[in-house]
């Protein structure tokens, strides 16, 4: 199965343009045979890149820059390859209701973690993320079923 900009376009919300700007600077990825082909050939994605431009839609609607979105869609994709968190966006696409948590604390690279909906208040309450850390921490909660709701399993 693999998608089209228009396709991405349906299921991101996100503007036709903005996905080109994702697909220019790597933050999606389209097939090689069909990316930068000339006049004539269309940009063709996997199902895994539409699930990467749905969570990535949700952080660009936060304004947050293409540099980035660019680290974090290799991170998600990553992510994406391990058998937990595969299972997890399965799950989301097919209705439950969970959530993606991405935690910075002074790395270059956020951590990542999926969680069913009710269990989020428990989970930032008893990690002590900030326990003697005087340092900024920023958490981005991204409702996994809400992005990939227009993707069919």
């Amino acid at each position: 199965m693999d998608f089209s900009l228009s396709d991405l376009e349906d299921l991101t919300a996100a503007k036709r343009r903005s996905i080109q700007l994702w697909a220019d600077a790597g933050v999606i990825r389209a097939y090689p045979r069909t990316d930068r082909r000339g006049t004539g050939t269309h940009r063709r994605f996997s199902r895994d890149e539409a699930i990467v431009s749905c969570i990535i839609a949700g952080l660009a609607n936060r304004q947050r820059p293409i540099g980035e979105l660019l680290r974090l869609s290799s991170v998600i994709r990553d992510f994406l390859n391990s058998g937990k968190f595969r299972k997890s966006v399965e799950a989301a696409i097919g209705g439950k209701d969970s959530l993606m948590v991405l935690r910075w604390g002074g790395k270059e690279t956020p951590e990542i973690s999926v969680c069913p909906r009710e269990e989020l208040e428990l989970t930032l309450f008893y990690e002590p993320w900030l326990e003697g850390d005087t340092e900024f921490e920023e958490i981005i909660i991204i409702p996994l079923r809400r992005n990939l709701r227009r993707l069919k399993a």
